[in-house]
């Protein structure tokens, strides 16, 4: 079993001793609480569920604005000059997937793009998700 996916099972693991009813990455008949004060009133949830994708990424794992799931301070972030090309193509695959209409600093995700330039562990966080994905 590979880093990435080693990793998304511990968190998943964890969260399961924490909350047994409910896999915050695919079960999408749990209604949680609604966060305060959004103003798109996005489930709990869904920022988790997004962090945990991004953690799957490793060059994103230290990002600024992926704990919390913060997606224009992680946008912020990829633009910053701090991110590399691979970290760059993350980071627009997860922002596309959160809103893929909304016009993100770091520009639109680009499958080809992408595929081109991850090593092995990116491909494999990236094909984990496609195995079973779901939208936020």
């Amino acid at each position: 079993m590979n880093a990435a996916r080693l990793a998304y099972e511990k968190i998943r693991q964890a969260l399961r001793r924490r909350k047994n009813s409910m896999d915050p990455l695919h079960d999408t008949n749990v209604e949680p609480d609604v966060t305060f004060g959004e103003q798109s009133q996005v489930m709990p949830t869904h920022r988790l569920r997004m962090a945990l994708l991004a953690w799957s990424f490793p060059t994103l794992r230290e990002a600024d604005g992926v704990h919390g799931w913060e997606p224009k301070r992680f946008d912020e972030w990829l633009v910053s000059g701090v991110a590399g090309h691979s970290a760059k193509c993350a980071g627009r695959f997860l922002l596309s997937l959160w809103d893929e209409d909304f016009a993100w600093q770091v520009g639109p995700f680009s499958l080809r793009e992408a595929l081109g330039c991850w090593d092995y562990q990116h491909r494999n966080a990236f094909m984990v998700w496609a195995a079973q994905p779901w939208w936020p």
